[in-house]
């Protein structure tokens, strides 16, 4: 059943109100009513006078409360990168930033990374702008990047007469051949969040689906980081990764693209071995973050 409600204004007591009209007009009970899913607004979710509150107290004690899982997609994957960046030291949010300011209200700018694409034999593309209220939309802002990257990077190595904090920011990242091993890693871990959070948007009902796809989100984000036969034995909700033994580390997932790019730059001497150890430990911080937001949520 579908029901839009057009007059109805945007306070928690009118809009339960208007929930609990619906139920009458069509002949519902609200035992049957298990449970309602909404965004986690205070309006929504507030303890006191919030729409859910309101529900339980006039019509159904018992009714659960889901916070958007869409919404929860969104925030277990900041909640990664915020682990991931604090262990490795690199920022994809600061360098999404910083690329966006300093290409966008610059023509000249725009035109100079374009002769470098041009030299590069690489098509131009506008750098694309970062939301930090749908951090998802970081997945189309890294491909972005990583298809730009030789002319980026030459760019900066190139244009030395800018004498700013934010060009010498994107420089020393350009400069870091790390940078790129980050860029490619985060291409390969947010697939597994994109292709749930999309699933959930289909026009047609998913709830039945819900419970499977988060039980398999889940074990995708555990299988990264630990050994398939621990992961089947395992029940993935109340885990605790740190009491788990984590894959050695030339075992941990971290993308076909990232494992090539690594073993060229130790092989050719452009990072060490602790580089290589820092980064991999970063990739478990992240999926490990990932497992025990997802679990609590």
């Amino acid at each position: 059943m579908y029901h839009h409600w057009e007059r109805c204004c945007y306070y928690a007591e009118s809009i339960a109100s208007a929930i609990g009209s619906v139920i009458v007009k069509h002949s519902l009970s609200w035992d049957n009513v298990v449970a309602i899913s909404m965004d986690n607004t205070s309006v929504n979710f507030g303890r006191r006078s919030g729409i859910m509150s309101r529900l339980q107290r006039e019509f159904c004690p018992n009714l659960y409360g889901m916070g958007c899982p869409c919404h929860i997609i969104h925030n277990t994957a900041e909640q990664g990168y915020k682990a991931f960046s604090k262990s490795s030291g690199f920022d994809i949010e600061n360098l999404s930033v910083d690329l966006c300011y300093w290409f966008d209200k610059s023509t000249k700018r725009k035109a100079e990374l374009e002769s470098y694409s041009q030299f590069c034999d690489v098509q131009y593309r506008q750098i694309l702008d970062f939301c930090s209220t749908r951090w998802l939309c970081m997945q189309a802002i890294i491909r972005r990047i990583i298809d730009m990257y030789e002319p980026l990077q030459s760019y900066f190595r190139s244009s030395g007469q800018e004498d700013k904090s934010r060009f010498e920011r994107l420089k020393n990242t350009f400069d870091d051949p790390m940078t790129i091993l980050y860029l490619h890693f985060y291409n390969h871990a947010l697939p597994v969040f994109d292709s749930l959070n999309l699933l959930l948007q289909r026009q047609d009902p998913q709830i039945h689906r819900l419970q499977t796809c988060m039980q398999c989100f889940v074990k995708k984000c555990l299988l990264r980081i630990v050994d398939s036969s621990v992961v089947s034995s395992l029940d993935i909700w109340t885990c605790d990764t740190a009491a788990l033994s984590l894959l050695p580390d030339d075992q941990v997932n971290i993308g076909s693209l990232a494992d090539e790019g690594l073993h060229a730059l130790l092989e050719s001497g452009d990072i060490s071995d602790q580089q290589k150890s820092k980064f991999i430990l970063a990739v478990k911080t992240f999926w490990t973050t990932v497992h025990k937001y997802a679990t609590s949520k």
